[in-house]
């Protein structure tokens, strides 16, 4: 017990000093049950590598040039692939393709008790790190009436806190030191570790309702630059509705359901 205390004030001090991040503050270590590190622990003794097969047997049917990317990586990406949704065969290309405009913290910090802001958030240079104003773009007034949501390349929606993006890219420093850790530590230790980080985050994301309906509070969209007729596409999307619906694996979404 002496033991594990000491390891939870090791990791709170260490991270505490470099804390101007809600999330860091959150990883404090205090609030780690037991339970939560055994089910780290067992986490880490059953984990395979996951190795991304490039020489399929048959190439893609579509074959673009390969751009270098030049965003920012999220501190998640230290352990999750850039992908990270691989278990539910259903909704995996679906939730995937989310996470090139919005941040793992947007559907996964627990937030029922924060006050927190979705803004657009610069992960390419050279505003990295800072807020995208949706009011000031290169598209005309006209195409803003007809498309909404611009495509902001470089940018993801990420959450705020008084002000300041709850967001840590992979080269900050708490990232680096975490990262260091993960190196060092015993498999126990490490475990407690891992149960830190993610005990400010829930494990299933939120619910395409949560985004996508009527009654949805989690994005305002007018701030994000959204005009009424985007946000209710979004609002009243059939394929978000479709997984709100069915369950069964047998279900099937039509493609007339989304031509009606």
């Amino acid at each position: 017990m002496i033991k594990l205390l000491i390891v939870n004030l090791y990791l709170f001090l260490s991270f505490s000093a470099m804390a101007d991040n809600l999330f860091i503050d959150l990883v404090d270590g205090k609030n780690v049950t037991e339970k939560n590190v055994r089910e780290a622990l067992k986490q880490l003794r059953d984990h395979k590598e996951v190795k991304l097969n490039k020489d399929l047997l048959v190439n893609p049917f579509h074959h673009k040039k390969e751009i270098k990317d030049k965003l920012k990586k999220p501190f998640c990406q230290n352990c999750h692939l850039e992908k990270p949704h691989q278990v539910n065969q259903r909704n995996r290309s679906f939730l995937n393709m989310h996470t090139k405009y919005i941040s793992c913290e947007t559907c996964h910090l627990n937030n029922q008790v924060l006050k927190l802001e979705n803004k657009w958030l610069a992960y390419g240079y050279p505003n990295v790190g800072k807020v995208i104003d949706v009011y000031s773009s290169v598209h005309t007034e006209a195409e803003k009436v007809k498309t909404s949501i611009l495509p902001r390349p470089g940018a993801k929606i990420s959450p705020f806190n008084k002000g300041k993006k709850v967001v840590v890219f992979k080269d900050e420093k708490f990232s680096i030191e975490v990262e260091k850790k993960w190196k060092t530590l015993p498999e126990e230790e490490k475990a407690r570790l891992k149960a830190s980080l993610h005990k400010p985050l829930n494990k299933k994301g939120l619910s395409c309702d949560k985004c996508h309906s009527e009654n949805q509070k989690v994005l305002d969209f007018k701030l994000l630059g959204a005009n009424q007729k985007q946000t209710h596409s979004i609002t009243s999307n059939d394929i978000a509705q479709f997984f709100g619906r069915y369950k069964k694996d047998g279900d099937r979404l039509r493609m007339s359901d989304l031509l009606r």
